[in-house]
């Protein structure tokens, strides 16, 4: 009598998816300008069924397919993804298309940059007050955010209006941690625009001058900002102690120019002129927040 053994060998692979004007102090000129998956397992075989013994051999195969090997040695496909294998969930979506996701905080469908939405990332109002103050009529960080606040409602700029800040820094704050980080573009009423995001801010250079005010005016000379080009807070001075204080002899007060496009628009570096007397009427600079 014959013996017959049928032994089915299946071999699936897995696949990898692919000046305000002058004041009596000597301010000094302004004339700057795959995803892959991972295989698992399955097992199929054949049986051979003899008078005498039965022999059954079986292979493990890595798959991502779903294959299952049939009793006659042939494979058939279930449908199904095998175990430890990803999927895609759908298209992700992309600045344009009409659909604000989590990581835009504007999307109008278009390519006009000039509508508010640039690049699905919203612009930003700023603007220097039309208001110049002595810094005891700032009163402190908290007085000058809720100056900014309340010129930018009577101007109409944005119903986010309690979300203004001066860039003012003070004995304990600079004015780079106060002012929302922007990453779309900063405007000046008349359109202009002035940084293309709040890091070019801290650059030293600006594409546009911040000397028009809240209601597109303009407003050249001063402006208060006890701040450096980059942001941090100018050393060694109280900040005509916290810009609440008007004191002919207190030579603490830090300015910029706004009407020039480098740093010195937060920041006079000549150390005759700056800082200067508490008793100066001096414009603020204010920024749109989140």
């Amino acid at each position: 009598m014959s013996r017959s053994v049928c032994i089915a060998l299946v071999f699936l692979t897995g696949c990898t998816a692919p000046g305000i004007d002058k004041t009596t102090y000597p301010f000094p000129p302004e004339d700057g300008s795959s995803s892959s998956s991972s295989g698992s397992s399955s097992t199929g075989g054949g049986e051979a069924a003899s008078e005498s013994s039965t022999l059954m051999t079986s292979t493990s195969t890595s798959t991502t397919s779903g294959s299952e090997a049939g009793s006659d040695g042939s494979t058939e496909s279930t449908g199904s993804t095998g175990e430890g294998s990803s999927s895609t969930t759908g298209p992700v979506g992309e600045c344009g298309d009409g659909i604000l996701d989590a990581d835009e905080e504007c999307d109008d469908a278009n390519a006009d940059p000039d509508d508010g939405c640039a690049a699905c990332f919203r612009d930003r109002w700023v603007f220097a007050t039309s208001m110049v103050l002595q810094p005891d009529l700032i009163g402190g960080l908290t007085g000058a955010d809720n100056l900014c606040g309340q010129l930018a409602n009577q101007a109409g700029l944005g119903a986010n209006w309690k979300g203004y800040r001066a860039w003012l820094s003070d004995s304990t704050t600079s004015a780079g941690e106060r002012v929302f980080p922007g990453m779309g573009r900063y405007r000046r009423v008349d359109g202009e625009v002035i940084a293309e995001n709040f890091e070019q801010f801290l650059s030293g250079t600006l594409s546009a001058s911040f000397d028009v005010d809240e209601f597109g005016q303009p407003a050249l000379g001063g402006a208060w900002t006890g701040t450096l080009p980059d942001g941090t807070a100018a050393p060694g001075v109280t900040h005509c102690d916290d810009w609440t204080i008007d004191d002919l002899a207190a030579i603490q007060g830090h300015y910029g120019h706004s009407g020039v496009l480098d740093g010195r628009w937060t920041y006079e570096p000549d150390p005759q002129f700056n800082p200067t007397s508490c008793i100066e009427q001096l414009r603020l600079y204010c920024f749109e927040g989140a």
